[in-house]
């Protein structure tokens, strides 16, 4: 395919707004599309509204104009219905809230294509806060019913938005550490990143610190209660760049655009570069998805950072006179895509042994799972699977199954399973 026959869209989801951003290879950086031609507005209230009596929705901020008129029924809050599986009766009919976010994917979608010249996109990329399985798998099922499949999908968190946005920048944009603080109206975070260095492989890390209940949103408070803010976020400031150097800072969210942040602002300017504005997430979700289509990849890097697994997990098994560890799931992986299945047959072993190793120690440990409920049988006579799932970035399960040996014996059904936390494992 040539590369200027694709393009790629990414989308940036909260509760409040949708941001969306395309790119084709030939684009210096992401596009972000604005609301209206020759506008700097790029955030899509994240709105649906059905026309009364009509099979037809609105997007945005027509469907809150058309809700107030009180022509049409209005839905918001999609991220927390999904997340309460909540149903939203219209006109006699009951939606889900999976129903809705398909509604509201085409409503993006239709309106994406119109503006980057009605061609379907290549590959979608979904960027939000915070993830979870269901929410994930909504996601992908919404977007296969409007004919995008899982492999042409991915969703992301805004941490790893930002790591993707970071480093398709300048490199000496990240040659100490790189901030972001997210100040929206429900919540005030501050994420750290680190790029190491001499290290092989190069991990890149996020660190990531909630400041919601130490920083109030401004909107509504008096001038006092401002300057009180003010201060505290410039000790604040000081506090956290004491520890290593911070050369840029990237400040976005509706916050930042109230007039309250003078003196905190001359500390976060001294000697470093900063950047303010809305669209880093979406633009970093347009990255992501140009460099798994195109399978471009930032060579030699393991991404340790919320939504990511943290350690290598190996089989040992046994080859000729040796033990080896068959790799089943690699560190810096985005759990959900993360695991494996390996069959094997049982040779003189009574367990079967894991190694978790991390990529920033170098340490292992090995996790050993017992097989004495299966049937005892001839040695290598005993073939079974092993599966490595994730639950979440910090829990796997791994489940081992009896297949039997063909005709000689049958599989039984037998299987061991075992859920590991692998915060409470590092922590050991």
């Amino acid at each position: 395919m040539e590369q200027s026959q694709y393009t790629i869209l990414g989308m940036d989801i909260s509760d409040d707004f949708t941001q969306v951003a395309w790119y084709q290879p030939d684009m210096q950086e992401p596009s972000s599309l604005s609301v209206a031609e020759g506008e700097e507005e790029y955030r899509i209230p994240s709105i649906i509204c059905k026309k009364e009596n009509q099979p037809v929705w609105l997007l945005g901020e027509s469907a809150k104009e058309l809700a107030v008129i009180g022509k049409g029924y209005e839905v918001r809050h999609l991220l927390k219905k999904l997340e309460k599986s909540e149903e939203f009766e219209i006109e006699g009919a009951v939606y889900t809230a999976a129903e809705l976010l398909k509604i509201y994917f085409q409503c993006v979608l239709e309106w994406a294509m119109e503006r980057t010249g009605g061609e379907r996109f290549s590959y979608i990329t979904v960027s939000t806060e915070k993830l979870t399985k269901n929410l994930i798998d909504q996601v992908f099922l919404a977007l296969s019913l409007l004919g995008y499949d899982k492999e042409r999908v991915r969703v992301i968190s805004y941490t790893e938005s930002l790591i993707y946005y970071v480093l398709s920048q300048p490199k000496e944009l990240r040659m100490n550490d790189v901030a972001l603080f997210d100040f929206s109206k429900d919540n005030f975070t501050y994420r750290r990143m680190n790029v190491s260095r001499g290290t092989n492989p190069t991990i890149v890390q996020v660190d990531k610190e909630d400041l919601t209940e130490e920083i109030a949103f401004p909107k509504g408070l008096s001038q006092i209660e401002r300057e009180a803010m003010d201060e505290e976020f410039a000790k604040m400031i000081g506090r956290e760049f004491r520890h290593g150097i911070v050369s840029t800072v990237y400040l976005t969210g509706e916050g930042f655009y109230e007039e309250w942040a003078k003196e905190s602002m001359k500390v976060i300017c001294s000697k470093r570069r900063v950047f303010q504005g809305y669209n880093l997430y979406v633009k970093g979700a347009a990255y992501a998805g140009y460099m798994r289509y195109s399978g471009e990849y930032f060579e030699n890097c393991v991404f340790y950072c919320q939504e990511r697994t943290k350690v290598d997990i190996s089989l040992l098994v046994q080859h000729g006179q040796k033990q080896m560890p068959l790799l089943l799931s690699r560190a810096g992986t985005n759990w959900y895509e993360a695991g494996a299945i390996a069959e094997g047959i049982l040779d003189n072993v009574s367990e079967i042994v894991f190694v978790m190793t991390s990529p920033i120690t170098k340490q292992s440990e090995n996790y050993k799972i017992d097989l004495h409920d299966f049937p005892v049988r001839p040695n290598k006579t005993t073939r079974v699977e092993i599966g490595l799932s994730y639950t979440s970035e910090e829990q796997c399960t791994i489940l081992i199954k009896d297949k039997g040996f063909g005709e000689l014996f049958k599989a039984t059904g037998k299987a061991v399973r075992k859920m590991i936390k692998l915060q409470e494992w590092r922590e050991e």
